[in-house]
C-alpha cells in the first residue's frame, strides 16, 4: 500500500503484564485510522485504451479488468460508510420538534455523499455469504453479502437509540 506520512497507522506495540503462575495478559492497542491510504498511486498511468482494445466485441459483463481498478475495500465494508455521521440519527431520536427531527434524517442520508469525493474506483464484489462487523462505542454494524450476481448486501446497524437496516 502506498502511505503518505500523515496517513500512516500507527500500531503500538503489545505489552504484557503478570508473567507469574503461567497466568499473562497480552493488550493490544491501536489506534484509530482516520484517513484511508491512497487509492493508488498518483503517478500510476492507466492505459485504458490497450484493456478497450482487448474487449471489442465481447459481452463487457465477462471482462474481467485489472485489480488496480478497483479501490482497497468490497462492498460489505463500503457499506459501513454510511455511519460516518450516525450522531444525526441519535440526536434525531432524542428531538420532540418532528421539523427539526425531519432535518436530522434528511442530513443523516445526504451525509453519505461526503465519501465519494475523489472515490471513482469500483470495490471488490464480496464472496456470496461473506461478513464484515463493526463495533465502536457509538454503533454496532453487521453487513452481509447475500447475492452475488446480481451483488446484493444486506446490513444492520444498531445503536443505543436507533436500528437501521437495508439491502
Amino acid at each position: 500500500m502506498f502511505h503518505d506520512a500523515k496517513d500512516q497507522i500507527i500500531r503500538t506495540d503489545l505489552k504484557t503484564s503478570s508473567l507469574s503462575d503461567n497466568n499473562f495478559q497480552i493488550i493490544d492497542v491501536y489506534e484509530e485510522r482516520l484517513n484511508l491510504p491512497h487509492l493508488r498511486p498518483p503517478n500510476l498511468k492507466v492505459g485504458i485504451f490497450t484493456i478497450l482494445k482487448d474487449v471489442i466485441g465481447k459481452d463487457l459483463s465477462k471482462v474481467s479488468l485489472p485489480v488496480y481498478f478497483n479501490e482497497p475495500m468490497s462492498i460489505t465494508q463500503k457499506t459501513c460508510e454510511v455511519n460516518e455521521y450516525c450522531e444525526l440519527l441519535d440526536r434525531a431520536a432524542q428531538e420532540p420538534n418532528s421539523l427539526f427531527r425531519l432535518a436530522l434524517i434528511a442530513s443523516f442520508n445526504v451525509s453519505r455523499f461526503n465519501t465519494i469525493k475523489d472515490r471513482t474506483l469500483k470495490p471488490f464484489n464480496s464472496l456470496l455469504g461473506e461478513t464484515y462487523e463493526l463495533v465502536t462505542s457509538k454503533f454496532r454494524h453487521f453487513s452481509e453479502q447475500v447475492s452475488h450476481h446480481p451483488p446484493i448486501t444486506a446490513f444492520h446497524i444498531q445503536s443505543s437509540h436507533f436500528e437501521l437496516y437495508s439491502s
